[in-house]
């Protein structure tokens, strides 16, 4: 079966294709694909959840910001299933065969992007030279930077809000609104259904981790998670705004 218009993407190791391809193989609008995903997540809420649809941004042929989501298996199955036809149906059975081979390589292959194996290699040593770089530039900035709360000395994780401070201690003027978004754009935090969650590459380097936060809504009791900074993380996003690579 040729899989050559099949383009499954590996995002933080979970295997997703874009609404975007979606539409052009399946012969739809890609504003219709969005309105249904969306009229099926406003029935059913469990559906904005990264199992399913995780909504994402793309700059298209225009140079404008675009709205798309990516799909996992679950969410692609979820949303095809009532499409008919004969060229329906083949498109279903290639994704399925490009979904299935996918997993298979990345469970045969965990370190190596199945899309490119040149690139995985290359990702693989960038993540290695990231964590030996940043064991250089903790030792070298804990006497020259103000941390609150002792960071230096400190084993607890920090918001993004408490970050903000630490850097406007050190010359930097970001608030939080400001730092949520660079760190967006940069990376480092990426959304999970109504959830603000570190990336893979946040995670990898052990400079983000999450916490489950509780509010009151109506009288009910909630939960979300909370997109923490380690003390790793602190002295990295310090040194990374003082050198300019941030801002």
């Amino acid at each position: 079966m040729n899989l050559e218009n099949i383009n499954i993407e590996n995002k933080n190791g979970v295997m997703v294709v874009s609404s975007r391809e979606v539409a052009e193989n399946f012969g739809k609008r890609h504003d219709n694909i969005i309105r249904i995903i969306e009229e099926k997540i406003e029935v059913n809420s469990i559906l904005r959840t990264p199992q399913y649809f995780i909504e994402n941004t793309y700059i298209d042929k225009s140079n404008r910001q675009s709205r798309e989501y990516l799909m996992t298996r679950d969410g692609f199955s979820f949303l095809v299933m009532g499409f008919t036809g004969k060229k329906a149906d083949e498109f279903k059975l290639k994704y399925i065969e490009a979904f299935n081979k996918m997993e298979e390589h990345i469970k045969n292959n965990p370190k190596v992007l199945p899309t490119n194996f040149k690139e995985a290699l290359q990702q693989l040593l960038v993540e290695v030279e990231e964590k030996e770089k940043l064991q250089v530039e903790i030792k070298q900035l804990e006497p020259k930077v103000q941390f609150a709360d002792a960071i230096t000395t400190n084993e607890k994780s920090i918001d993004v809000g408490s970050m903000a401070k630490i850097l406007y201690q050190n010359g930097i003027d970001v608030g939080r609104n400001r730092l949520f978004t660079v760190l967006r754009e940069n990376g480092f935090l990426m959304s999970s259904g109504d959830d603000t969650v570190p990336t893979q590459k946040s995670m990898n380097l052990g400079i983000m981790e999450t916490k489950l936060g509780k509010y009151d809504l109506n009288g009910e009791s909630k939960t979300y998670l909370k997109p923490m900074i380690t003390t790793k993380g602190q002295v990295y996003f310090v040194s990374k705004f003082m050198k300019g690579e941030l801002a």
